[in-house]
């Protein structure tokens, strides 16, 4: 038994690292929001007259005409290592969070119309 109460346990200190681990994280979450970026728009900086309905079809892989979260991110080409990476997981709670945002209709699944409110989103935070 424990002679110090929990009233007078204190937290262990901050560690110095934490800062920098801090800003190691925002900066991989800025990273992966630009390579994310760098796959959407990849096909409009090659050809600037291609549009989202092209990049639509190119991360649509059932061919269903909408974008669901797993076409995104496409969980089957990840690590678990990966997975279990607090970095990966900030990453995927954004794209959780643009994703519902843009999903305008609330059905679960981008169209081609709400495709570039996502787009814009990521742009707007890798600007951060």
């Amino acid at each position: 038994v424990s002679a110090t109460s929990p009233s007078t346990r204190r937290a262990p200190p901050i560690s110095p690292a934490a800062p920098c681990a801090m800003a190691s994280m925002r900066r991989f979450i800025k990273a992966a929001a630009t390579v994310f970026l760098g796959v959407l728009v990849a096909a409009q900086e090659e050809d600037p007259g291609e549009d989202p309905k092209t990049i639509m079809e190119d991360m649509d892989e059932n061919k269903d005409g909408v974008l669901t979260i797993e076409e995104i991110i496409n969980p089957e080409l990840v690590d678990e290592e990966d997975k279990e990476n607090a970095e990966y997981k900030e990453f995927v709670d954004q794209l959780q969070k643009h994703f519902k945002e843009a999903d305008k209709d609330g059905s679960g699944t981008l169209d081609i119309s709400e495709l570039p409110a996502l787009i814009e989103a990521f742009k707007s935070a890798a600007e951060l």
